[in-house]
């Protein structure tokens, strides 16, 4: 397996709102998914037992055209949309700026606020 510069790769662990199997809406609770940031997509994953039943989805940087943090009610999702859809990852409190810093770094689109 190779190696990946820790640098250009960042994963943060928690929640995920997805289009799943079958075109049904999924959703996993903390700690079941991961999200992986690098310089070309985000990636999304199940972990635990949902890997191998619901497949990762991949965002590729230019098919990002928004992303918005403060999402939801609990105000700790991290929205991410597309040209075709919404994915929506449930971080934990201290992850939220690093995982900003992290987007800001690798060339997404400025994150913005839900909440204005």
């Amino acid at each position: 397996m190779a190696r990946v510069d820790p640098v250009s790769e960042r994963t943060f662990i928690g929640g995920l709102r997805y289009q799943g199997f079958g075109g049904a809406r999924s959703n996993l609770s903390l700690p079941f998914a991961r999200l992986t940031i690098d310089a070309s997509s985000v990636r999304f994953a199940p972990r635990g037992p949902f890997r191998w039943v619901l497949p990762e989805v991949a965002l590729a940087r230019d098919d990002v055209v928004a992303i918005d943090s403060d999402w939801g009610i609990s105000r700790m999702g991290v929205r991410f949309v597309s040209r075709t859809d919404a994915v929506v990852f449930w971080a934990r409190r201290r992850d939220l700026a690093a995982i900003t810093a992290a987007l800001g770094a690798a060339g997404f689109p400025e994150v913005l606020s839900a909440r204005g």
